[in-house]
């Protein structure tokens, strides 16, 4: 993305893809781990294994996810883990059936079925497990395994909801702000991700934050939106990051201060997003909030230019014509320690 314009056409076409991007985050069954019981975190992989063996549910659903998301210097093992989910959603565990209906859904670990995964969110959403409801919500918006019907999204994300899912509130929020099925509904949209941020939800924070810094639907309030990105930065979003990062080299709801600004740029460049690797780039050639280092300046323009990010693309040339060939040649990285290694 090409963040160099401050014309407010340029933010809307922005906030329609972050939009999306917060919407496919939300739906993805990583977010179930808090139903791992926090006692099962500190067994050992072999205890956990004897558990589940002997048919202790909670550990089957536990261990299920120790391999879905690689824990505890595993790597990722799709089949290992549908094994143990199965088990787990075979005896009634609602989050073991969300999640097996994923994996039906996407074909991680087995043959993909969307009906079959389908019916396994219909099944947990029927058991009350409110990230299911969402991510039916996520089916008929989407039309995964299902024609797509926007007011059947919409009923679920309000289910979802009203059973305490933030990420869903957000999701109706988006529906409302690009208007899929719907008339847009700026103010609605507001008021769904009022209702989600409240939740402490990271996406809709930075989407409330958005609609405050752009005055778009809100009276325009950039204190609310340095407060708002803030909150959701603290959650490690990058998208909020950037954005705090240039209320703070602008001065604007905040008082201006080039060393927060790099802070914030670093700390969203980190994700490997562009907007802020030329940010924090320029920075860096500049001097600004930190030490002048042209050397680190010119590899963030690379880093951003090649995610297609064209004025960095632009000062990544400038400073090659202006240096010695040998400027630039790649640091050594320093070894990492692995703590799986013994």
């Amino acid at each position: 993305l090409n963040r160099r314009s401050t014309r407010v056409s340029g933010h809307r076409k922005t906030a329609v893809l972050l939009l999306f991007l917060a919407i496919v985050t939300t739906a993805l069954p990583g977010n179930t781990q808090s139903y791992v019981k926090p006692e099962l975190t500190t067994k050992s992989l072999d205890e956990l294994e004897r558990l589940a063996s002997a048919g202790n549910v909670d550990a089957q659903y536990a261990l299920g996810r120790v391999h879905y998301d690689g824990k505890r210097c595993l790597s990722k093992n799709y089949v290992e883990a549908f094994k143990w989910l199965s088990k787990a959603a075979e005896q009634g565990h609602a989050s073991a059936i969300h999640v097996t209906g994923w994996m039906f859904m996407y074909g991680q670990g087995v043959v993909r079925q969307p009906a079959e995964g389908l019916s396994r969110w219909r099944d947990a959403a029927a058991r009350g497990l409110p990230k299911a409801m969402n991510m039916l919500g996520y089916a008929y918006e989407n039309g995964v395994g299902v024609d797509r019907d926007y007011g059947a999204s919409l009923d679920w994300y309000r289910a979802a909801a009203d059973a305490g899912d933030s990420n869903a509130a957000n999701n109706a929020g988006n529906l409302f702000s690009a208007g899929k099925g719907i008339a847009v509904n700026r103010a609605k949209a507001i008021e769904w991700w009022q209702r989600a941020a409240d939740m402490d939800n990271g996406p809709a924070q930075y989407n409330l934050g958005l609609a405050y810094e752009q005055g778009n639907g809100v009276a325009r309030d950039f204190r609310k939106a340095a407060r708002l990105y803030e909150r959701a930065g603290d959650k490690g979003f990058f998208w909020p990051m950037y954005r705090l990062g240039r209320l703070y080299e602008l001065g604007l709801g905040v008082e201006k201060n080039d060393g927060l600004a790099a802070i914030w740029y670093r700390k969203s460049a980190m994700h490997r997003y562009a907007p802020a690797q030329y940010a924090y780039g320029r920075m860096l050639e500049q001097g600004r909030g930190l030490l002048r280092n042209v050397r680190e300046a010119a590899e963030q323009y690379g880093l951003a230019a090649k995610a297609g990010h064209l004025p960095a693309t632009t000062n990544r040339k400038r400073l090659e014509d202006s240096h010695p060939p040998d400027f630039f040649k790649p640091r050594k990285q320093k070894s990492r320690k692995n703590d799986c290694l013994s």
